[in-house]
């Protein structure tokens, strides 16, 4: 099963996120820990500008070197697009519908996440 999730007012820094699965006769259990590192485009470890866009757009990140992929989520946290290993932070999602889309940038050990606004 895959299960999404998009957190309207995430908290600025790290935050952690797991399910918590319930049986018909009451027993549970726990998903393992998501670690979601969130910065504001004002400032912080990442930057996406400018913001809102036309869809096109360049991400600002202190060591490109460090990414393992770029990830584009639409509101409903379903993934509309994977850059695997990108050389440089321009971006563009032309293609997709206007909206609030979720950058989120994968490093080996962290996730930083930043919203996006497409006005096209």
């Amino acid at each position: 099963m895959n299960y999404g999730l998009y957190d309207y007012s995430p908290l600025q820094g790290r935050s952690y996120y797991r399910l918590k699965s319930i049986d018909r006769d009451g027993s549970f259990e726990h998903s393992h820990n998501e670690v979601v590192n969130y910065s504001s485009v004002m400032g912080g470890f990442a930057q996406v500008f400018p913001n809102p866009n036309d869809g096109s757009f360049t991400i600002q990140f202190e060591d490109y070197g460090r990414i393992l992929s770029i990830e584009i989520h639409d509101a409903l946290g379903q993934i509309v697009r994977i850059i695997e290993n990108p050389a440089q932070g321009n971006i563009s999602i032309s293609a997709l519908t206007n909206g609030l889309y979720s950058i989120s940038i994968r490093t080996q050990n962290e996730r930083f996440t930043i919203p996006v606004i497409v006005s096209q």
